[in-house]
């Protein structure tokens, strides 16, 4: 599955709780701020989320240059809250 359509398929592209955080190698992450304060989110959700006690929706979401760079590097540490 493409990093594209795992973006496309998951919450957080569209959630008022999500970060775009950018290393400076320019690796690429999603950190559900949730996960900082609320130990039930992690704080680097694995992709794609289908289900999220957590969402909120935004009308915002997240750069496209995000779902164009297939081959970005997004590691995340643990599974999705339910």
């Amino acid at each position: 599955m493409s990093m594209r359509t795992i973006l496309q398929n998951s919450l957080c592209t569209h959630c008022a709780h999500v970060r775009e955080i950018v290393s400076g190698k320019g690796s690429r992450f999603l950190m559900c701020t949730r996960g900082l304060t609320d130990s039930r989110f992690a704080k680097y959700p694995h992709q794609p989320i289908a289900s999220c006690v957590g969402y909120v929706e935004t009308k915002t979401s997240l750069p496209e240059e995000h779902s164009r760079n297939a081959n970005s590097s997004l590691p995340f540490s643990s599974n999705p809250v339910d």
